[in-house]
């Protein structure tokens, strides 16, 4: 086998253990799940690297008559938590529990009154 072969196969097994290494060697934000209602994003980690059992966030674009963003979150005994913020910022918090479901939400305004509307569940399985 003359040398640039050799070459050449040896540049290919460093690169296709180089592409391996990239997908085994994922980041811890790599548990994060994301959903979307209207104009509200949200995302949850049950293992956020921090020290906590979960992680939540939400996020509230403005636009769709949008007032306020939520991410409602459900721990494994069944009871609802919800974090909430204004259109156009964020908001996070580190969790006492992993998260066993969550699910996006939105607050609007019509003629004086607030409603709220909620994408579907999402759980973790």
């Amino acid at each position: 086998m003359t040398s640039r072969k050799l070459a050449r196969k040896a540049a290919y097994v460093a690169a296709a253990a180089a592409f391996a290494g990239a997908l085994v060697a994922q980041p811890a934000s790599a548990a994060q799940v994301t959903a979307k209602y209207r104009t509200v994003e949200v995302a949850v980690d049950n293992s956020p690297g921090n020290g906590a059992a979960g992680w939540v966030w939400v996020w509230a674009g403005a636009g769709d008559g949008t007032i306020r963003g939520t991410i409602e979150y459900q721990f494994s005994d069944g009871y609802v938590h919800s974090l909430s913020t204004g259109v156009g910022y964020s908001k996070s918090q580190s969790t006492s529990s992993k998260i066993k479901g969550f699910r996006a939400c939105r607050t609007i305004r019509v003629e004086g009154y607030e409603i709220d509307s909620c994408g579907s569940w999402n759980y973790f399985w």
